[in-house]
């Protein structure tokens, strides 16, 4: 009857090893899209460490310069705001300094107000008698202070689109 018992302790010592194996296996199965769609907080973009997330950027835009004779607009300085919140805790990030670089040409700091939003301006030249389309400006935001890291953002902005009646969004 002991042999029994210890045999059947055995099985059971292994069906119990294999399933321990088993979940310990599924667990680290990667996370899957939820019906195709990319989930905004997933660790596994630019921003795998940074403790925010960018929640919108807006804009708009007036004309900067024109042409002499004719009057035709040569560059727009565009507005944009850009509002973060943690990414734990889903607050508004308020009072906290972020900076905003634009590969190789500008950088600068800016402190995010009570909406946990930050406004910067910037000038886009381009040439009035093209086709109206999109240009797109990739912006990257990393938090100075009691947040960490780094987030890219990319913005499709339409210059024409005020003068042109083309129909699309500006911003």
């Amino acid at each position: 009857m002991t042999d029994f018992y210890k045999r059947l302790n055995i099985r059971m010592f292994f069906a119990l090893i294999a399933i321990l194996l088993s979940a310990f296996l599924i667990a680290c199965e990667e996370p899957q899209k939820k019906d195709g769609i990319d989930d905004p907080y997933d660790a596994s973009d630019d921003g795998a460490t940074a403790s925010f997330y960018v929640q919108e950027v807006t804009g708009s835009s007036t004309v900067l310069t024109t042409t002499r004779g004719l009057k035709l607009p040569q560059s727009r300085i565009y507005n944009f705001k850009a509002c973060f919140r943690d990414k734990v805790t889903q607050n508004l990030i308020k009072g906290h300094t972020f900076r905003i670089v634009e590969e190789g040409k500008m950088e600068q700091d800016k402190q995010s107000d009570e909406n946990g939003c930050v406004d910067w301006s910037e000038p886009l030249g381009y040439n009035f008698l093209a086709d109206s389309r999109y240009v797109v400006l990739e912006r990257t935001f990393t938090a100075v202070g009691v947040h960490d890291g780094t987030r890219t953002v990319r913005l499709a902005v339409n210059p024409w689109s005020k003068t042109h009646d083309s129909g699309i969004p500006e911003v």
